[in-house]
């Protein structure tokens, strides 16, 4: 048996054929065809050969029958952890198969069950049996009207395919994002929670990525203020780092927290950085208070460039040579300083926009 099915044909197998498939990891089932060449396609690419023999997928037409679906879950989704089911369609389609996934959820710790609709109107209906309901994760896909424009229009390549969040359902309207080193000092820590909170009583959304140091000294700024603010995270429901999850916490209840990526399995350092291209990306002005000339903030400022994004660097206060330095960077390299937390709302208010960057090379 092939590790993705490619069985012959659209139509649905006789009533009591069973499908003989092993088991794996990951169970992917859909309503389109086309999900699985395309599924195939990617999985040849050499990046992705880790996944070699982890993944099995099958069209949901040919689990037509209740006993042609209660074999399969029994013998091919025995030991999966994952199972994916993309669906055209209202739920009451298939019925039997999403009550008898539900059961397999519920027999051990640990297992998934994803639901993603194919179609915007049945979305809730689907998602309801999903583990992403049980996590408190809501799904953004692109067709919903509550995917940030910001995003759709990114580069093919660089644009996320769905979005997970937690917390309060915002419009991404008015995103202010404000970054900086893990390792502030006093002052920067002060100037970053004035900044945050003065633009968050403004009506601004502050957006930043839950990490130690500036970025906790935002969110922290912007609630007080009595705003909102969005936390970009590498992955959910996981928080990291983990002394941060009272903070999540309060996010949630003040904003949101949302990730390309759920039940990560290695969680590794690029999908930190990609986070920080989301963070640009969703904002209209990227602000950077404190950082050194190789700083992780570095990659958000960088990204915020090719989108010719408006990037503000704030002229740090502490005598820190380092920050100094990558304060200079950001200068030669196009940013706007700003000496005051005023002048950097000023420049905002004021829609101040920096030289045009090009896309060319993205």
């Amino acid at each position: 048996m092939h590790r993705i099915s490619t069985l012959p044909g659209n139509e649905p197998q006789e009533e009591n054929t069973f499908i003989e498939q092993p088991s794996a990891p990951v169970i992917f089932l859909t309503s389109a065809t086309s999900d699985i060449t395309c599924l195939s396609t990617v999985l040849k690419l050499p990046d992705n050969s880790k996944w070699k023999n982890k993944i099995r997928a099958l069209p949901i037409a040919y689990l037509s029958s209740n006993a042609s679906i209660d074999h399969y879950i029994t013998n091919t989704c025995n030991t999966a952890e994952i199972i994916l089911v993309r669906f055209l369609g209202s739920r009451s389609y298939w019925s039997y198969g999403f009550e008898q996934l539900g059961l397999w959820q519920l027999e051990k710790p640990n297992r998934h069950l994803i639901v993603v609709s194919g179609i915007e109107s049945t979305a809730n209906d689907v998602q309801e049996i999903s583990s992403l309901n049980q996590e408190k994760v809501d799904l953004i896909q692109t067709h919903s009207k509550r995917f940030p424009d910001s995003l759709k229009n990114l580069p093919r390549k660089r644009s996320p395919i769905m979005l997970f969040s937690q917390g309060e359902k915002l419009d991404f309207k008015k995103c202010v994002a404000i970054v900086g080193t893990r390792n502030c000092s006093s002052k920067g820590d002060i100037i970053a929670r004035e900044l945050s909170g003065k633009l968050a009583k403004n009506g601004y959304l502050i957006v930043s990525g839950l990490a130690r140091g500036i970025d906790r000294s935002a969110h922290i700024g912007a609630i007080d203020a009595g705003g909102k603010t969005i936390a970009v995270v590498a992955w959910l429901p996981e928080i990291y780092p983990a002394d941060h999850n009272t903070l999540a916490e309060d996010i949630r209840k003040n904003g949101c927290i949302i990730s390309e990526y759920f039940l990560v399995d290695e969680k590794s350092k690029g999908l930190i950085v990609k986070r920080n291209q989301i963070i640009s990306a969703l904002s209209d002005f990227v602000i950077v208070v404190e950082t050194g000339p190789l700083g992780g903030a570095n990659y958000a400022v960088d990204y915020a460039h090719k989108l010719s994004k408006t990037v503000i660097a704030i002229k740090p206060k502490s005598e820190n040579t380092e920050f100094s330095e990558g304060f200079k960077k950001l200068v030669a390299n196009g940013a706007i300083e700003a000496d005051t937390v005023s002048q950097a709302i000023k420049i905002i208010k004021k829609g101040i926009k920096q030289r045009k960057s090009s896309l060319d090379d993205f």
